[in-house]
Protein backbone atom coordinates (compact mmCIF):
# COMPACT_ATOMS: atom_id res chain seq x y z
CA UNK A 1 0.00 0.00 0.00
CA UNK A 2 1.30 3.18 -0.90
CA UNK A 3 1.74 5.36 1.84
CA UNK A 4 -0.80 8.08 2.67
CA UNK A 5 -3.28 6.55 0.16
CA UNK A 6 -6.29 4.19 1.74
CA UNK A 7 -7.49 1.32 -0.28
CA UNK A 8 -10.31 -0.92 -0.14
CA UNK A 9 -9.51 -4.38 0.39
CA UNK A 10 -10.74 -6.61 -3.00
CA UNK A 11 -12.86 -8.67 -1.38
CA UNK A 12 -14.87 -5.22 0.31
CA UNK A 13 -14.49 -3.61 -3.41
CA UNK A 14 -16.28 -6.59 -4.80
CA UNK A 15 -18.65 -7.02 -2.38
CA UNK A 16 -19.94 -3.24 -2.91
CA UNK A 17 -19.63 -3.69 -7.17
CA UNK A 18 -22.25 -6.65 -6.65
CA UNK A 19 -24.53 -4.32 -4.33
CA UNK A 20 -24.31 -1.36 -6.75
CA UNK A 21 -25.64 -3.67 -9.38
CA UNK A 22 -28.37 -5.04 -7.16
CA UNK A 23 -28.67 -1.02 -6.29
CA UNK A 24 -29.04 -0.26 -10.21
CA UNK A 25 -31.47 -2.79 -10.27
CA UNK A 26 -33.73 -1.87 -7.05
CA UNK A 27 -33.68 2.00 -8.59
CA UNK A 28 -34.87 0.62 -12.06
CA UNK A 29 -37.44 -1.24 -10.20
CA UNK A 30 -38.39 1.14 -8.12
CA UNK A 31 -39.09 4.18 -10.48
CA UNK A 32 -41.00 1.51 -12.86
CA UNK A 33 -45.13 1.88 -13.43
CA UNK A 34 -44.99 -1.42 -12.49
CA UNK A 35 -43.91 -1.04 -9.31
CA UNK A 36 -45.69 1.73 -8.25
CA UNK A 37 -47.33 1.85 -5.35
CA UNK A 38 -46.34 -1.73 -4.10
CA UNK A 39 -45.40 -2.41 -0.48
CA UNK A 40 -41.84 -3.79 -0.25
CA UNK A 41 -42.72 -6.98 1.06
CA UNK A 42 -46.23 -8.71 -0.75
CA UNK A 43 -48.23 -10.87 1.43
CA UNK A 44 -48.96 -14.62 -0.03
CA UNK A 45 -52.81 -14.59 -1.61
CA UNK A 46 -53.31 -18.23 -1.67
CA UNK A 47 -51.96 -21.31 -0.58
CA UNK A 48 -49.55 -23.33 -2.07
CA UNK A 49 -50.99 -26.70 -3.29
CA UNK A 50 -48.30 -29.62 -4.15
CA UNK A 51 -48.71 -33.05 -4.98
CA UNK A 52 -46.07 -35.08 -3.29
CA UNK A 53 -46.58 -38.73 -5.07
CA UNK A 54 -44.48 -37.95 -7.60
CA UNK A 55 -41.60 -36.54 -5.27
CA UNK A 56 -37.82 -38.26 -4.93
CA UNK A 57 -35.13 -37.32 -3.09
CA UNK A 58 -32.71 -34.96 -4.67
CA UNK A 59 -36.05 -33.24 -6.68
CA UNK A 60 -36.20 -28.97 -6.24
CA UNK A 61 -38.97 -27.34 -5.26
CA UNK A 62 -39.19 -23.58 -6.58
CA UNK A 63 -41.52 -20.56 -4.97
CA UNK A 64 -41.66 -16.80 -6.05
CA UNK A 65 -41.05 -15.22 -2.70
CA UNK A 66 -43.11 -12.75 -0.41
CA UNK A 67 -40.44 -10.15 0.07
CA UNK A 68 -38.63 -7.03 -1.65
CA UNK A 69 -36.01 -9.02 -2.11
CA UNK A 70 -37.59 -11.46 -4.07
CA UNK A 71 -39.37 -8.96 -6.46
CA UNK A 72 -35.63 -7.53 -6.95
CA UNK A 73 -34.52 -11.28 -8.00
CA UNK A 74 -37.43 -12.36 -10.27
CA UNK A 75 -36.66 -8.66 -11.83
CA UNK A 76 -33.10 -9.75 -12.14
CA UNK A 77 -33.46 -13.11 -13.55
CA UNK A 78 -36.52 -13.00 -15.91
CA UNK A 79 -36.61 -15.90 -17.70
CA UNK A 80 -36.70 -17.59 -14.38
CA UNK A 81 -41.19 -17.49 -14.81
CA UNK A 82 -41.56 -15.66 -11.47
CA UNK A 83 -39.17 -17.79 -9.16
CA UNK A 84 -37.03 -16.41 -6.88
CA UNK A 85 -36.06 -19.15 -4.40
CA UNK A 86 -35.34 -23.04 -4.51
CA UNK A 87 -34.47 -25.71 -2.28
CA UNK A 88 -33.82 -29.67 -2.75
CA UNK A 89 -36.52 -32.41 -1.39
CA UNK A 90 -35.13 -34.76 1.17
CA UNK A 91 -37.47 -37.13 2.96
CA UNK A 92 -37.07 -37.70 7.02
CA UNK A 93 -38.84 -40.22 9.06
CA UNK A 94 -41.82 -40.52 6.06
CA UNK A 95 -42.19 -36.88 5.82
CA UNK A 96 -41.02 -34.44 3.09
CA UNK A 97 -38.80 -31.65 3.73
CA UNK A 98 -36.94 -28.97 2.15
CA UNK A 99 -32.98 -28.13 2.38
CA UNK A 100 -32.33 -24.67 1.44
CA UNK A 101 -30.29 -21.44 1.89
CA UNK A 102 -31.63 -17.91 2.94
CA UNK A 103 -29.43 -15.00 3.97
CA UNK A 104 -29.71 -13.58 7.62
CA UNK A 105 -30.77 -10.39 6.25
CA UNK A 106 -34.14 -11.54 5.19
CA UNK A 107 -34.34 -14.46 8.05
CA UNK A 108 -33.96 -14.95 11.62
CA UNK A 109 -30.78 -17.44 10.94
CA UNK A 110 -27.87 -17.62 8.18
CA UNK A 111 -27.36 -19.96 5.80
CA UNK A 112 -28.57 -23.56 5.14
CA UNK A 113 -31.49 -25.45 6.82
CA UNK A 114 -33.74 -27.70 6.89
CA UNK A 115 -37.49 -26.77 6.68
CA UNK A 116 -41.41 -28.91 6.58
CA UNK A 117 -42.84 -28.86 3.36
CA UNK A 118 -45.74 -27.23 4.01
CA UNK A 119 -43.79 -24.55 5.94
CA UNK A 120 -41.69 -24.16 2.79
CA UNK A 121 -44.63 -24.09 0.18
CA UNK A 122 -46.81 -21.61 2.09
CA UNK A 123 -44.00 -18.64 1.75
CA UNK A 124 -45.16 -18.53 -2.09
CA UNK A 125 -46.54 -15.36 -3.14
CA UNK A 126 -50.06 -16.33 -4.92
CA UNK A 127 -49.06 -20.45 -3.92
CA UNK A 128 -46.44 -20.02 -7.63
CA UNK A 129 -44.69 -23.14 -6.86
CA UNK A 130 -43.06 -25.16 -8.86
CA UNK A 131 -41.78 -28.90 -8.61
CA UNK A 132 -38.64 -29.74 -10.58
CA UNK A 133 -36.96 -33.46 -11.39
CA UNK A 134 -33.82 -34.02 -13.43
CA UNK A 135 -34.55 -35.40 -16.76
CA UNK A 136 -30.58 -37.26 -17.01
CA UNK A 137 -29.93 -39.97 -15.11
CA UNK A 138 -29.12 -39.31 -11.79
CA UNK A 139 -29.11 -41.49 -8.03
CA UNK A 140 -31.92 -39.67 -5.53
CA UNK A 141 -30.38 -41.19 -3.04
CA UNK A 142 -26.88 -39.95 -3.78
CA UNK A 143 -28.71 -36.62 -4.00
CA UNK A 144 -30.45 -36.79 -0.57
CA UNK A 145 -26.94 -37.54 0.79
CA UNK A 146 -25.13 -34.68 -0.72
CA UNK A 147 -28.15 -32.50 0.86
CA UNK A 148 -27.79 -33.36 4.14
CA UNK A 149 -23.61 -33.32 3.60
CA UNK A 150 -23.99 -29.35 3.47
CA UNK A 151 -27.20 -29.26 5.93
CA UNK A 152 -24.24 -30.84 8.35
CA UNK A 153 -22.25 -28.65 7.64
CA UNK A 154 -24.26 -25.89 8.86
CA UNK A 155 -23.12 -24.11 5.53
CA UNK A 156 -23.43 -20.32 5.47
CA UNK A 157 -25.10 -18.08 2.83
CA UNK A 158 -23.09 -16.92 0.29
CA UNK A 159 -23.38 -13.43 0.65
CA UNK A 160 -19.89 -13.06 -1.83
CA UNK A 161 -21.76 -15.15 -4.52
CA UNK A 162 -18.60 -17.00 -5.07
CA UNK A 163 -19.11 -19.98 -7.07
CA UNK A 164 -15.54 -21.14 -6.09
CA UNK A 165 -15.97 -21.69 -2.58
CA UNK A 166 -18.40 -24.50 -1.20
CA UNK A 167 -18.84 -23.35 2.70
CA UNK A 168 -21.01 -20.66 1.58
CA UNK A 169 -23.76 -20.98 -0.74
CA UNK A 170 -26.70 -19.52 -1.60
CA UNK A 171 -29.90 -21.11 -2.75
CA UNK A 172 -29.42 -22.28 -6.43
CA UNK A 173 -25.67 -22.16 -5.81
CA UNK A 174 -26.66 -25.04 -2.99
CA UNK A 175 -28.71 -27.10 -5.72
CA UNK A 176 -25.58 -26.83 -7.95
CA UNK A 177 -23.04 -27.89 -5.13
CA UNK A 178 -25.47 -31.34 -5.14
CA UNK A 179 -26.03 -31.77 -8.48
CA UNK A 180 -22.12 -31.77 -9.60
CA UNK A 181 -21.16 -33.31 -5.74
CA UNK A 182 -23.82 -36.23 -7.27
CA UNK A 183 -21.68 -36.71 -10.68
CA UNK A 184 -24.44 -34.19 -12.77
CA UNK A 185 -23.13 -32.55 -15.79
CA UNK A 186 -22.62 -28.80 -15.13
CA UNK A 187 -26.08 -27.90 -16.83
CA UNK A 188 -26.43 -24.58 -15.04
CA UNK A 189 -27.52 -21.49 -16.67
CA UNK A 190 -24.99 -18.66 -15.70
CA UNK A 191 -25.97 -14.80 -15.59
CA UNK A 192 -22.75 -12.32 -15.31
CA UNK A 193 -24.42 -9.34 -12.66
CA UNK A 194 -21.55 -6.69 -11.42
CA UNK A 195 -18.60 -8.91 -12.69
CA UNK A 196 -20.23 -12.11 -10.60
CA UNK A 197 -21.82 -15.45 -12.31
CA UNK A 198 -24.84 -16.50 -10.95
CA UNK A 199 -26.44 -19.56 -11.24
CA UNK A 200 -29.72 -18.03 -12.79
CA UNK A 201 -32.94 -20.06 -12.22
CA UNK A 202 -33.65 -20.33 -15.74
CA UNK A 203 -31.69 -22.80 -15.56
CA UNK A 204 -34.63 -25.59 -14.03
CA UNK A 205 -36.31 -24.12 -17.07
CA UNK A 206 -34.18 -26.18 -20.03
CA UNK A 207 -36.72 -29.24 -20.68
CA UNK A 208 -33.19 -30.99 -21.85
CA UNK A 209 -32.22 -31.55 -18.29
CA UNK A 210 -35.42 -30.79 -16.50
CA UNK A 211 -39.14 -32.12 -16.39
Amino acid sequence: MVPGKWTLPRKTLTNRLLLFGLGLLAAKLLTSSAFCGRAFSLEAESIALVDSTGFEEGDILLRQGNSFISTLIVKAFPEAEGMSHCGILVQERGDWKVIHSISGSISASDGIRIEGLQSFVSKAYLGNIRHVKPAFQIEPTLLGEKARYYLNQHSAFDHDFDLDTRDRLYCSELIRAVYLDAGAEDVFIYKNIAGKELVDLCSFFESRYWH
